[in-house]
């Protein structure tokens, strides 16, 4: 077996505390959030839906009104129509009445229509993850948003969203995005490989990257770590000497989806980490991929 020599030298590292707590064996259903941040956003946003389900656009102003509770320090509701239309924007409302469809952020990414296409279809709410500055900042950072998509009574439809910066990555985020590529994977095969790679889409995110590989242990996309697509990691140990890829074959040869945790850098490092992921199966004609992303510990 071929591996960088890089992660090679990274299993060095012995195993600390913390991340295996979050672990839950059998696990295979959205995840409740775990850090307040994110009960914050997603309270805020849900009552706001609730507001411009009743008021439709007269909740506008409410929802522009600074220092209250829709629009306070780096925290805002924000509302587009189903083709990118910003409609309430309280922190820029020079961008009402523009189509934000192909505004990017700093390193490409589209974070409007990766909001329509987030809860579109079956889906009537998600998380959106992207770079954009804060107000009164031009520095862009992290912000992770949730939308839902929301119809008023008279019939018209939004999306609405709110996000905070600098959010730690929840275990929900990592289930929405493997059952995404998941998907993806079994409509399109090897065709959504390059979807799963690209930097400015939605599959990376902060440390977040997916990866596939199949029974037999080969790697076929690491976002992360592209050194390692064409190698076979069967028998790779991390740095407590778990056989990474047989674990989670192993646990996906009874079960669609699960969670394992293990030794594995950070992208961009050699030095091992605590690693949690989430992994999904996938069928192939020559039985199943699978199909994950997994956080990192603290």
């Amino acid at each position: 077996m071929k591996i960088h020599v890089s992660l090679i030298a990274a299993v060095v590292l012995s195993t600390g505390a913390g991340i295996s707590a979050l672990t839950a064996a059998g696990e295979d259903r959205l995840p409740q959030p775990q850090y307040e941040q994110t009960k914050q956003v997603i309270a805020l946003v849900e009552k706001a839906a609730e507001v411009l389900k009743r008021e439709g656009p007269q909740a506008f102003p409410k929802f522009r009104r600074k220092n209250s509770e829709w629009f306070h320090g780096d925290s805002y509701v924000f509302v587009n129509d189903g083709k990118g239309k910003s409609l309430c924007h309280p922190f820029n409302p020079a961008l009402e009445g523009t189509n934000l469809i192909d505004l990017e952020d700093v390193d490409g990414r589209r974070p409007t229509a990766m909001m329509i296409d987030t809860v579109s279809g079956k889906r009537a709410a998600g998380w959106v993850h992207y770079k954009w500055p804060r107000p009164e900042d031009a520095t862009p950072s992290w912000k992770s948003s949730y939308v839902v998509r929301v119809k008023d009574s008279s019939g018209n439809e939004y999306f609405l969203g709110s996000g905070m910066y600098g959010m730690k990555v929840e275990k929900l985020f990592l289930v929405e995005t493997v059952d995404e590529a998941a998907r993806l994977v079994g409509q399109k095969g090897k065709e959504a490989f390059p979807i799963l790679r690209d930097k400015a889409g939605q599959f990376r995110y902060m440390d977040v990257y997916v990866f596939v590989s199949d029974q037999k242990g080969n790697e076929l996309v690491s976002a992360g770590f592209p050194e390692l697509e064409g190698t076979n990691l069967w028998d790779f140990k991390d740095a407590n000497g778990k056989l990474v890829v047989q674990a989670q074959i192993q646990m996906l040869e009874t079960k669609d989806a699960g969670w394992n945790d293990y030794m594995w850098p950070k992208p961009g490092e050699t030095k091992p980490s605590q690693k949690l992921s989430y992994v999904r199966k996938v069928k192939s004609s020559d039985g199943f991929l699978y199909v994950g992303a997994g956080l990192y510990a603290e």
